[in-house]
């Protein structure tokens, strides 16, 4: 993580796109992400966790973000949310599944 120091102020002089490239849904992680510190990562993971808006807004306007950047991250992180649910009753169970017959 140590080459997210490297380009972290540069984006704030007033390029309101990260990229520039990424219009429509974010498949991948949004590039203004490699600018953050693994503390600020956990704050927005945090946020968008507790699904406050109107506090991630405000996080991610300190930031110097755009509010395309910042609905680019919050749209990603609900992405990841849903690829990462949980089949309904199986939370106590391993990733890979019940294990039956274990022999």
């Amino acid at each position: 993580m140590t080459q997210q120091q490297g380009q972290g102020s540069g984006s704030q002089g007033g390029a309101g796109q990260s990229s520039g490239g990424q219009s429509g849904p974010a498949q991948g992680r949004p590039a203004v992400l490699d600018q953050v510190s693994s503390t600020t990562f956990d704050d927005l993971e945090q946020q968008f966790s507790e699904q406050d808006r109107g506090e991630w807004d405000r996080l991610t306007q300190s930031f110097g973000w755009s509010k395309q950047q910042s609905d680019e991250v919050w749209n990603w992180f609900g992405q990841r949310a849903t690829q990462d649910q949980k089949v309904p009753g199986m939370e106590g169970f391993p990733a890979e599944g019940p294990q039956l017959g274990n022999k």
